[in-house]
């Protein structure tokens, strides 16, 4: 499937520009767009727990606490159909979905490209990098190219973007390095960019760099030491008889 220039529409932008994405757990921020790319012409979507629990990087115990969030705010709700002998969880999206022509629909609706979900990327990021991230997207407008991944250099307000997704400026700033890194966030003198072409599902954006630097230095200084070292009675010569 060709997922390049397709994106899922969420009424999210004027929540997360006044700060309502900090009242969000992790797991209803990482599971939602999961759903909203799965979301068939019925508004319903059926994936798997193992699926959603995938690309949306949580376990299956957090899945739960997520999808009763996104239940309770009345996002989503739950009911269970039999299918092919089976039972499946059908999710149905009731959030406001956009129409051609809907008033105001520019500062209602969120643009997730949905290779960014389907490739794994959105899975590897960790719950901040989610958060800010999806900020951003929250502010950026319409480029010539008409995805919606430009923000203009002069809405650039980082320590403003921090304080909406419940981060430390400095915690932020790191953030977006992760995300230049991973050629999700482009800084230019006229605006950031954040751009994503399906080509990009082979970066990602590691959870715990310093975590995972530390494991790799700590496996190198096991297989270091875990040469033979010749015991006492190998060293020392037994007396001729």
């Amino acid at each position: 499937m060709n997922t390049g220039n397709q994106f899922a529409l969420i009424p999210w932008r004027a929540q997360i520009r006044s700060g309502g994405l900090r009242a969000w757990p992790d797991a209803a921020v990482s599971i939602l767009p999961v759903l909203a790319v799965h979301e068939s012409p019925l508004l319903e979507a059926w994936p798997s727990q193992t699926r959603i629990a995938s690309l949306a990087g949580v376990s299956k115990t957090t899945l739960g606490a997520g999808l009763r969030f996104l239940v309770e705010q009345g996002w989503i709700s739950l009911t269970k159909r039999k299918t092919f002998r089976a039972w499946h969880t059908v999710y149905r999206m009731e959030y406001l979905h956009y129409r051609k022509g809907y008033p105001a629909a520019a500062s209602l609706f969120l643009a997730l490209p949905y290779a960014l979900v389907l490739s794994g990327v959105w899975g590897k990021m960790s719950g901040a990098t989610k958060r800010l991230y999806l900020v951003l997207r929250a502010h950026c407008v319409a480029s010539d190219g008409g995805d919606g991944s430009f923000l203009p250099i002069g809405e650039v307000h980082p320590r403003e973007f921090a304080d909406m997704a419940g981060l430390h400026p400095g915690a932020a700033r790191k953030i977006r390095g992760r995300l230049e890194a991973a050629h999700l966030l482009t800084m230019e003198a006229e605006g950031w960019f954040l751009p994503f072409e399906e080509g990009q599902a082979r970066h990602s954006v590691p959870r715990h760099l310093k975590k995972r630097r530390k494991r790799a230095i700590q496996y190198r200084v096991r297989k270091e030491t875990r040469r033979w070292v010749p015991s006492p009675r190998h060293t020392v010569p037994r007396p001729r008889h």
